[in-house]
């Protein structure tokens, strides 16, 4: 490198120096924004995948409840198919409890007992 060049670097330099040096300050401001943004952008992401895992969770209860309203409601459309067989109206059915009624209330009191005692014994065979 010579003297010329020298000279050049130096004029270049001194007449460009502050538009450099502000250059380099918007450039350093830029790189402590982006840095923060990259920072939140992190946090944002964890808080997504915790929302991600807890729907995820949720859904999967949702799934099992389903599941298990669809068993129950199998076991009492078998009870009502049961029940109907014999000749009898489902009046209220629920998991716990099965309402029925004869369809022909002709029958003397003591026969329906025994009746509603045989179903009761064809139910609990048949449904467990």
């Amino acid at each position: 490198m010579n003297t010329q060049h020298v000279v050049n670097v130096l004029k270049i330099a001194n007449n460009h120096l502050p538009a450099v040096e502000q250059r380099y300050e918007n450039l350093t401001r830029q790189v402590y924004s982006l840095e923060g943004d990259k920072r939140n952008s992190a946090m944002i992401l964890h808080e997504l995948s915790n929302q991600i895992t807890e729907l995820q969770n949720t859904s999967e209860s949702y799934h099992s409840s389903c599941e298990e309203e669809r068993r129950q409601m199998g076991e009492l459309y078998e009870k009502k198919d049961i029940v109907q067989g014999l000749g009898y109206e489902l009046v209220y059915a629920d998991t716990d409890s099965v309402f029925i009624k004869r369809k022909y209330d002709d029958i003397a009191s003591t026969e329906i007992t025994s009746d509603y005692e045989q179903v009761l014994d064809i139910l609990s065979k048949e449904t467990t």
